[in-house]
């Protein structure tokens, strides 16, 4: 049987930036990857993924790979070296400052520390670097000016509040206490946090410890560089405050869950992981600065929080006054603080960076609602801040210039929203309301709104689908050939092969590479061995990707052509993105729907005669567990008919995770054999 295709690929790389797999690989074994590249294993805690990445740029790349995140529950906030104090009221207003012109010259703070280039390379190495990308052609005049802008500086907005920006692709915040330093959000990892920590305390003098940690949502890129700030010894201690909003650690657990593989995939090619750093390759995110550090060795670490708000909550910390408020938008958990001694507010990343605001993330996420964003960005215009921090972009001062980004936001946000429903009610298909929304002039030139991280046809889709589906309307939907029968029928109606590639190569020639891309797709699905068209292909996809302003665009089709080049990345069996002390803090019935879809329903009888039931006493719960219909049944109660077999949680991680225990009971025994990883391979689908 010929094999599906995703995107442009012939297979997928079980890659993510935030790999926590490891192998079990024989030191001094020599892995072969894609034919031609192979690494050696020296380490025996490297991981799959980071070979894999490695190996795609570099042969024999023996660098290590990030280990699990560690997750430490921060104890009773009784015991912390600053208490919180919690006061009643709001400072938000019921009024929105309105201006008659928009300020569209970012008004910068003060700069206190500064470098022009990356900071974890050779000066002469990454300014050479830097001075190839502003001259080539491979990468959009925007992809130029951002990287231009995007260099390691340390930003003061007052004695109280500083942001720590372009060490990497994320920024951090930090607010100086009476006593000590409050950290809001703490970078990718804790090397690249230990360094940002290191040069704003060369900066400023400060040399206070870290007493508060606050998250502003739960991507790994805000919260996994905690251990740069504070220990775990602290934290389980409950000397550290650690903040956040109270369904962070549930949004957290269920992104490292269920869906984990296929976003590993898919945030694989839109973060360019494998791609060499340059002109020709890697240009960044549109959101931070170029170094791909996050890909190489470092080690992480988050805390869950002792202290959570819902929708606000004023508090005063060692010192200064903090009113954090609830701003779904990028995430259902993001929340912004605002400090009413100066008037600053901290943003996260409810302000995505000088972009179009990113409503569709093409890596996959859950549905992003434009409609409660743009409601999330009219509460932080109530508060009248007089600057703000940003941790995807530069942070800016002035009453009117912040009035002036939230209002482009805003509204961007809701002319997007708007006109998409007007047009669909309309009868517009999905590809047709692209075409027919131009956003306001002064909107697409406002500085802090550039066409980077997002773009209104992608955000159209978004709406599009989330309100209406994937059908279009017309029934040819339902009615068209299989995948692969359409494709032969294609090539054949086109006039073969050899007229495909004739027709695509005046194409290329022509500059016309979507084309080129669209009608070289058909003859490679038909017949994934032509190489030749695959080649075409990928030289039609490095051009195209060279023309987009939007990274995640520009990075999808670099590494797709690299796939095409250079065969099929790796496979990997391990990519579930789950670590066991994450599992900890998982509700068992998520852990049971990660179990759900990794039973392979093919293999098993699904008539009622081949119903398979038993009792479980599992971690104190009774439960009757088993296959019924095909499916897995995890039902509270007994009603199995036999004694309950009592089963740990730590057992039950051995029996269905790490297969480090065996069990002769019938039901469970059937549903190990069947439960695999999702590239077809039994348990274990996560290791230690």
């Amino acid at each position: 049987m010929k094999k599906n295709l995703l995107a442009v690929a012939i297979g997928l790389v079980s890659l993510t930036a935030n790999a926590q797999q490891h192998n079990h690989f024989t030191l001094g074994e020599t892995l072969q990857v894609n034919g031609h590249s192979h690494v050696e294993v020296k380490h025996d805690d490297d991981s799959i993924a980071g070979y894999i990445a490695a190996t795609q740029v570099h042969n024999h790349d023996t660098r290590g790979y990030p280990k699990d995140l560690d997750v430490f529950i921060a104890g009773s906030p009784e015991n912390a070296l600053v208490k919180v104090d919690f006061k009643s009221g709001t400072h938000a207003k019921d009024n929105y400052k309105v201006l008659k012109d928009l300020k569209s010259t970012v008004n910068l703070p003060e700069v206190i520390w500064s470098a022009d280039y990356n900071i974890f390379e050779s000066e002469d190495e990454a300014k050479l670097r830097n001075s190839n990308i502003q001259a080539s052609d491979s990468v959009h005049p925007e992809l130029k000016r951002m990287h231009g802008i995007m260099k390691p500086t340390i930003y003061k907005l007052s004695d109280r509040v500083y942001q720590i920006y372009g060490f990497e692709m994320t920024n951090s915040t930090i607010v100086v206490g009476d006593t000590g330093l409050i950290a809001f959000d703490t970078h990718y990892s804790n090397e690249i946090a230990e360094v940002a920590i290191e040069k704003f305390r060369e900066a400023t003098g400060i040399d206070l410890p870290f007493h508060t940690i606050i998250y502003s949502h739960h991507h790994p890129d805000q919260l996994s560089g905690t251990g740069a700030y504070v220990t775990p010894e602290q934290v389980t201690a409950g000397e550290i405050n650690v903040i956040a909003h109270e369904k962070l650690f549930e949004m957290f657990a269920l992104e490292s869950g269920f869906l984990s593989p296929l976003m590993s995939h898919r945030g694989m090619y839109a973060f360019g992981a494998p791609l060499e750093v340059g002109a020709e390759g890697y240009v960044g995110q549109g959101i931070g600065y170029v170094p791909k550090e996050v890909y190489d060795p470092r080690t992480t670490f988050t805390a869950k929080p002792n202290i959570t708000i819902d929708d606000q909550q004023i508090m005063v910390i060692d010192g200064v006054e903090m009113e954090l408020f609830h701003v779904p938008g990028e995430s259902s958990d993001h929340i912004a603080i605002y400090m009413p001694e100066n008037g600053e507010m901290l943003l996260g990343d409810s302000i995505q960076g000088e972009t179009i605001p990113n409503v569709y993330t093409i890596r996959g996420a859950q549905y992003r609602d434009m409609e409660e964003w743009k409601d999330s960005v009219d509460r932080m215009r109530s508060y009248h801040a007089k600057s703000f921090t940003n941790h995807h972009g530069r942070p800016v001062t002035g009453e009117d210039y912040v009035e002036s980004v939230f209002s482009v936001w805003r509204d961007s946000l809701q002319y997007q929203y708007d006109e998409t429903i007007r047009l669909m009610n309309k009868g517009m298909t999905r590809d047709e309301i692209e075409l027919h929304i131009t956003l306001p002039e002064h909107i697409n030139d406002h500085e802090y709104h550039r066409p980077l991280r997002g773009s209104v046809e992608q955000n159209v889709r978004n709406i599009y689908n989330g309100y209406m589906g994937w059908y279009q309307g017309d029934p040819t939907e339902f009615a068209k050939p299989n995948f692969e029968d359409r494709a032969e029928l294609y090539v054949e109606a086109l006039g073969g092969r050899d007229n495909i590639y004739e027709t695509a190569e005046k194409a290329f020639k022509a500059g016309n590479y979507g084309w080129t891309m669209d009608i070289t797709t058909w003859a490679v699905r038909a017949n994934p061995e032509d190489q030749q068209m695959k080649q075409l292909k990928a030289d039609a996809m490095k051009q195209w990707g060279y023309s987009q302003s939007t990274p995640g665009w520009r990075n999808w089709a670099l590494t797709g052509a690299m796939e095409l080049e250079n065969g099929a990345f790796v496979m990997s069996d391990m990519m579930i993105n789950l670590s066991e002390n994450t599992m900890d803090e998982m509700e068992m019935d998520d852990l049971f729907k990660i179990l759900r879809t990794r039973l392979n329903s093919e293999k098993l009888s699904s008539t009622p005669e081949d119903t398979l039931l038993t009792n479980v006493i599992l971690d104190g719960v009774d439960y009757t567990f088993g296959i019924r219909s095909g499916v897995m049944v995890h039902e509270l109660g007994h009603s199995a008919g036999n004694l309950p077999k009592v089963i740990s949680r730590k057992a039950f991680y051995d029996l269905f995770f790490f297969n480090t225990l065996t069990t002769e009971e019938p039901v469970l025994k059937v549903l190990i054999e069947h439960i695999e990883s999702p590239y077809g391979k039994q348990v274990p689908i996560v290791t230690r």
